[in-house]
């Protein structure tokens, strides 16, 4: 079962010890706890990090972003990272699975809408971008920061169409080494090219 709605930095905190210690992941089961989640590990970092996002259409990190940069406009309060990597299907694997019925009509249109978006908001906030193509659909959805994952599979829905909206699994590298590193490998650095808006 999921954690009741979290609304403090100080229950956060407990939260993190919490499944910092824990020996299996923890249970995120709506994107409004996770996002809380997600939010509060970028505001608490204590360094610039990466952000790495393995995404289905994007459509949730993209609005989940700008609001974020958004409301934390203040040195002091922005969130901890400054490069932004986001794993997502390549054009031409995404429209061969729209022909094949296993994603949705206009799939690709929405997430290239998205990625597009978050390559503007990264501009703006002078965070270093990239985008890694993949040609068949990940392993995982979710998101690494620092030592933290969270992570869900993609599943079909009752039309047979894959998609993202699932409960996220959260972890730290320091209790689950080996699911952190199924994560991590899925973004191959030999594919990024950063684009750099500090100019």
């Amino acid at each position: 079962m999921g954690e009741p709605l979290i609304r403090s930095f100080d229950d956060f905190d407990q939260l993190l010890q919490r499944i910092d210690t824990a020996r299996n992941p923890y249970l995120f089961d709506t994107n409004l706890k996770y996002g809380l989640f997600l939010r509060h590990i970028l505001l608490k970092g204590t360094h610039d990090e990466t952000l790495y996002v393995s995404v289905g259409e994007a459509e949730w990190v993209y609005g989940f972003l700008s609001r974020l940069l958004q409301e934390t406009t203040s040195e002091d309060n922005k969130p901890k990272f400054s490069k932004l990597a986001i794993l997502h299907l390549s054009k031409e694997a995404a429209e061969r699975f729209e022909k094949e019925k296993r994603l949705s009509v206009n799939f690709y249109g929405r997430m290239n809408g998205n990625i597009e978006g978050l390559k503007k908001l990264s501009s703006v906030n002078k965070i270093k971008f990239c985008s890694i193509l993949c040609e068949d659909i990940p392993n995982f959805h979710g998101y690494m920061f620092g030592n933290w994952v969270l992570k869900g599979e993609w599943k079909r829905d009752n039309s047979g169409t894959y998609g993202v909206r699932t409960s996220l699994e959260a972890f730290n590298r320091n209790k689950n080494e080996w699911d952190f590193e199924l994560f991590n490998k899925m973004f191959d650095r030999n594919k990024i090219n950063w684009i750099s808006n500090n100019a």
